[in-house]
């Protein structure tokens, strides 16, 4: 194995152990800690960035636990926010229960990658905008780094958001076969 793939692996390792460090500013500093988890955000986003095309690099073909982690650490990072948010009271208790238990169970029983990012979506955007009001140097460093992000590879954005719909698109349509299936199972 390249060294290439050891790093991209050690990358995603990284947004792990970040997940887990957000949380634990929830858990023991609270709201005053929100420049922080957006400095660490950032980070995390980063090494997101940087992981895919190390790993494509690698000319061995020779796969690793890490390989197919990349998506649900990305869900993890992003529910380590959510639970940071509810800890320090930006969100409240009952509403971010509720929000958790419909994220969990649409994610559990659609089994689609593109439910859990509309899931995901909004607690980015609240993120985003509690930072611009209450840390705004890390708000407007995190809008940079997804323009320079989108300015530095517009094909990812591009890719992403085409297979995001696809896969709606896809959904829906099962949804379509289903319900028409269930109305010609009922005629007479």
């Amino acid at each position: 194995m390249s060294r290439t793939k050891t790093v991209a692996d050690v990358l995603t390792a990284t947004r792990l152990l970040l997940a887990i460090f957000i949380l634990l500013l929830g858990l023991f500093v609270g709201e005053g800690a929100l420049g922080t988890v957006m400095m660490v955000q950032l980070l995390a986003w980063t090494t997101d960035v940087l992981d895919g095309p190390l790993a494509r690099r690698d000319t061995s073909g020779k796969s690793t636990w890490w390989d197919d982690k990349d998506f649900p650490i990305d869900a993890l990072l992003v529910l380590a926010l959510f639970l940071y948010l509810a800890l320090s009271r930006f969100i409240t208790p009952w509403f971010a229960i509720l929000y958790l238990l419909v994220a969990m169970a649409s994610t559990l029983l659609l089994r689609s990658q593109s439910v859990t990012m509309s899931f995901m979506a909004p607690v980015l955007a609240l993120a985003l905008c509690l930072a611009l009001r209450e840390a705004p140097l890390w708000g407007w460093a995190t809008i940079v780094w997804c323009i320079i992000a989108l300015a530095t590879n517009p094909h990812r954005f591009i890719f992403v958001v085409t297979n995001f719909i696809a896969e709606m698109r896809e959904l829906q349509t099962e949804s379509n076969l289903t319900k028409t299936s269930t109305n010609n199972s009922n005629k007479p």
